[in-house]
């Protein structure tokens, strides 16, 4: 069963990193030259081709994935605490 103000909590946490994310990209972004903006895209590709090569085991990339998954809800947690 869901506790109501722990659920509560956790979405307004998550609005929360929401919003930071939202306006941290309403700054970094506008300023990219398109330059910059193409060689971020690139590395962010050329990141993912290495590990497309290097991780042939699906069952890593899926561990790799929970991990992800894991850390992204402990900030939300950490926000959701925060937030009164």
């Amino acid at each position: 069963m869901l506790n109501k103000e722990l659920t509560l909590k956790w979405y307004k946490g998550l609005n929360e990193y929401g919003k930071f994310t939202e306006n941290e990209r309403k700054k970094t972004l506008p300023k990219l030259t398109v330059e910059e903006s193409y060689k971020q895209y690139l590395s962010l590709f050329s990141i993912w081709e290495q590990m497309r090569k290097q991780q042939k085991n699906i069952n890593l990339l899926n561990k790799l994935k929970i991990d992800f998954l894991v850390h992204r809800r402990r900030i939300f947690d950490k926000l959701a605490g925060k937030i009164k």
